[in-house]
Formats: structure tokens, sequence, C-alpha cells
């Protein structure tokens, strides 16, 4: 059994590397972090570029949209005002110095002038009755 103490320390240990120190430990994990953020600042950048671009074309089409409102109500606003003036009527050529068409009076106005008395109307006949013979 003598020999058995002889062939451990005879025979190499299996090299095994030492445990890294806390040190060590704390810069890889650093490392690891600032490469993460390193990949996310550039993401953000690109992000950051893409909405800027976005805004850009955004800011143009609302600029667009604003003009085509202002134009609209421009549009309106005259029509409105067209509308305001009253129709224009061309009898009796009063535009080239002529006086205005005038509306024709009322029969009943016209025999009320004329000292006639206003014809009375006649009766109508009542529903199901029958027709009045008419006498010549």
């Amino acid at each position: 059994m003598a020999e058995e103490p002889a062939e451990a320390e005879a025979a190499p240990a299996p090299a095994v590397p030492p445990a890294p120190t806390l040190a060590q430990d704390m810069m890889a994990q650093s490392a690891a972090f600032l490469n993460v953020l390193a990949t996310l600042a550039t993401t953000v950048a690109s992000l950051e570029k893409e909405v800027r671009g976005q805004r850009s074309d955004l800011m143009h089409e609302v600029s667009d949209l604003r003009s085509s409102l202002e134009n609209l109500a421009h549009n309106i606003q005259g029509v409105e005002e067209e509308e305001e003036e009253p129709p224009r009527s061309f009898a009796k050529d009063d535009d080239w110095g002529g006086s205005p068409a005038k509306p024709e009076p009322a029969p009943a106005a016209v025999a009320a002038l004329d000292g006639e008395p206003e014809p009375e109307p006649e009766p109508e006949p009542a529903a199901g009755a029958q027709p009045e013979p008419e006498h010549e």
C-alpha cells in the first residue's frame, strides 16, 4: 500500500483553470452589458431617424390639408355671398333703363278697383249628391 500514495503523486492532475476572481467576473458582465447598450443605442438612433422622416412627411400632409381646407372655406364663403344677392329679373329691360317687371294683380283686386262686386264662388255639391240639371 505504500505504492499507492506515490502513484497518486506521480500522476499529473488534470488542468483546471483557476476560478475567475470576482473582479474578472464583473468585468466580463460589464463588457456584455456594454455590448447590449451599444446595440440598443444603434437601434434607437435608427428608429429616431425613421420617426423624424415620418414626422416630416406627416407635417407636409398636414400643411397640404390645411391649404385645402382654407381653399374650401374660401369657396364656401364665395358661394354664400352669391346666394345673398337677390335674383335678377331680366324682364322689361331693367338693366337698360326700363322699369322692373311688376306682378299681375289678382282678379278680385281688379274687380274691386273697377267697382264691380266680386263674383261669388259656386258651392260644391255634397258628396254623393246628384248634379242639378242645367236650365237653358
